[in-house]
């Protein structure tokens, strides 16, 4: 798949149907972040207050890159449409929370 097209459908799907079933993309990795954060606690008894909305996205990013590194399979061109879509979703939440 060519990066225009990828790009495209990534903005097509978080600004059109993804946007309507899960919302707006700080509110939903602020909740992640929160979600992560209590686990982080739970898991290691460690102290991480400070997970962002935007880690919460490159972590999303993380989790699509690592179904990308099993060479064995093929590629699968959702896996990089949501990087995309991640990735513009973390500059987007960082602006955001920079204004705040």
């Amino acid at each position: 798949m060519k990066r225009d097209k990828i790009l495209r459908t990534a903005e097509s799907l978080t600004t059109g149907p993804r946007a309507d079933s899960y919302g707006e993309p700080y509110d939903n990795m602020l909740n992640f972040a929160c979600l992560l954060a209590g686990y982080f606690n739970a898991r290691w008894s460690l102290s991480y207050d400070s997970v962002t909305a935007e880690d919460a996205a490159f972590i999303m990013v993380l989790a699509k890159m690592a179904r990308t590194i099993n060479h064995d399979l093929p590629p699968h061109d959702d896996n990089y449409i949501d990087l995309a879509a991640y990735a513009a979703m973390a500059g987007e939440i960082a602006q955001q929370e920079r204004e705040e």
